[in-house]
């Protein structure tokens, strides 16, 4: 009986003690940092690690250490539709879609963004090759 009551003690204290051994770290990252703006609608990491951030005005990757930031620019048609960023997603391809008023495409390697679909600033429309798609 003492052996049982020893076993269960074991089990429930060495797990606690190995997972203070293993703390997580948060580190607080505002826009003195480089965000564009502290107000986040959304966030994602992609397959190469990087941290994606929409907010309300524009969107940033973060690689742990600094932030590139992408901006809406009426005189680009490789930047946002607009600088609101509500959603984010990675397809097979490693390219980011933004959900902004329309759907924009980002090309993490060439650093460019295209205009999907409904595009309502004026941008040529595009459409995604279906094949980026599943």
């Amino acid at each position: 009986m003492v052996r049982y009551f020893f076993s269960i003690f074991l089990l429930l204290f060495s797990g606690n003690l190995y997972c203070r051994n293993n703390s997580i770290r948060f580190q607080h990252i505002t826009s003195k940092d480089g965000l564009s703006q502290g107000h986040i609608l959304c966030m994602m990491q992609d397959s190469e690690g990087y941290i994606w951030i929409g907010t309300y005005d524009g969107l940033n990757r973060y690689n742990g250490y600094t932030f590139n930031n992408f901006f809406a620019d009426d005189q680009d048609t490789n930047s946002l539709t607009i600088n609101v960023v509500y959603s984010l997603f990675e397809d097979r391809d490693g390219n980011i879609w933004c959900g902004t008023w329309g759907i924009d495409i980002g090309n993490p390697a060439s650093q460019l963004i295209t205009c999907s679909k409904t595009c309502s600033s004026g941008l040529e429309a595009r459409t995604a090759p279906s094949s980026s798609i599943r």
